[in-house]
């Protein structure tokens, strides 16, 4: 459980002066922290005027809780259009959920190159992803947070990609919003064969039937 020590510290920046700004910016942290834990999808807009603290200062402080230093949380953001985000808190990452996220960008990053693709919920077989496109040898692909496929994995997911004509593959994310793709070979991880952006994700229409969303 987080407690509001998780979430101070000293920030990232160029012009970060820890005697001028940690005060400032841990009171800016607990602050949209705790604005966020209604769960529901709020604009930068919407926090600025429930904490009193600028849309830029917010928009960093989101930042901040995902990284792991204070607490890898899950902050979503969605599109809403001319400009527009909000976000919405998600609790805390654990590995399960940040492998679900990888997998959904992932999906939703072929899905925008034009493949058809099929999450495997559970992990229960040797891909997370089964990609089909007319005119392209099917994906078989294994999401990984951390970059790395054990061997058993690896040799798991190249013998089904042999058994059913597919091309093995590796997705990880080393660059916020773009997921990276590797070829997979019984030796080990090949070179990355692209980097595809993540394209925004349109506001489902349930959270748009909310009056406090707009």
């Amino acid at each position: 459980m987080t407690t509001d020590d998780d979430l101070l510290g000293p920030r990232d920046g160029d012009t970060f002066d820890p005697v001028r700004d940690t005060e400032r910016l841990n009171r800016q942290a607990l602050d949209v922290f705790h604005a966020i834990q209604d769960g529901t999808w709020h604009t930068l807009a919407e926090l600025s005027a429930h904490t009193g603290h600028p849309e830029a200062s917010i928009s960093a402080r989101l930042r901040d809780l995902r990284k792991a230093r204070f607490g890898s949380h899950l902050v979503e953001r969605i599109y809403l259009g001319d400009g527009l985000h909000a976000y919405r808190y998600g609790g805390t990452m654990t590995n399960r959920t940040r492998g679900d996220y990888l997998e959904r960008q992932a999906r939703d990053a072929l899905r925008s190159c034009g493949w058809i693709v099929v999450r495997a919920a559970g992990s229960l077989g040797p891909a997370d992803l089964v990609a089909l496109r007319r005119g392209f040898k099917p994906l078989l692909v294994a999401c990984k947070t951390n970059g790395k496929i054990s061997p058993d994995e690896r040799t798991a997911i190249v013998d089904a990609s042999w058994d059913g004509d597919a091309r093995p593959l590796m997705a990880c994310r080393t660059r916020r919003g773009w997921v990276d793709l590797h070829t997979v070979k019984p030796e080990g991880i090949g070179d990355r064969i692209d980097q595809i952006k993540v394209p925004p994700r349109p506001k489902e229409p349930d959270e748009l039937d909310e009056p406090d969303e707009t």
